[in-house]
């Protein structure tokens, strides 16, 4: 478990920027949304799955509550999803 400024990551996830946040987000092919399961923090789903895809943080209740913070569950990424992603600058490939 990780611990972010919101409390600490599920297995498998990691801390990612904004910007890294949502350019996974765009290259990932299949259709995510938010979802307000907890009002700290906005949980990101596969529609088709309901498995979770991201966490991203403050939630919809305070959104002052928390310092941004954005998480990626990398091993629920496809991998041509990982295969175009640079972690090192963000961007694709």
């Amino acid at each position: 478990m990780i611990t972010t400024s919101f409390g600490t990551l599920p297995p498998g996830y990691a801390n990612v920027t904004r910007e890294e946040f949502f350019r996974l987000l765009k290259l990932d092919s299949r259709d995510i949304m938010p979802s307000h399961d907890a009002p700290d923090l906005t949980t990101w789903r596969v529609v088709a799955t309901r498995t979770a895809w991201g966490i991203s943080a403050p939630g919809w209740k305070n959104p002052h509550a928390h310092p941004p913070c954005y998480a990626v569950d990398f091993a629920n990424l496809p991998l041509a999803v990982l295969a175009t992603f640079n972690s090192t600058t963000g961007e694709a490939r």
